[in-house]
């Protein structure tokens, strides 16, 4: 019980932290982002970006590589 209670814990942690480096990315680069998506892995409690979508007049300029 203490192990899934401390999961969900570091869970919400993690969800916060997605939140806040997704605002901080689309922030610094909102002329170029269309979207981010994330995904948190509960079991290695990791974070991933899954999908980085550039706007259509700004891809094949690098942006992508930029932002990651």
């Amino acid at each position: 019980m203490i192990k899934l209670r401390q999961m969900i814990n570091e869970a919400n942690s993690s969800l916060g932290e997605i939140a806040t480096l997704e605002a901080a990315l689309q922030a610094k680069y909102a002329n170029v982002l269309d979207e981010l998506q994330f995904y948190y892995d509960a079991f290695t409690d990791g974070i991933f970006l899954t999908d980085l979508y550039i706007k259509e007049e700004y891809r094949r300029q690098g942006w992508g590589a930029k932002i990651m």
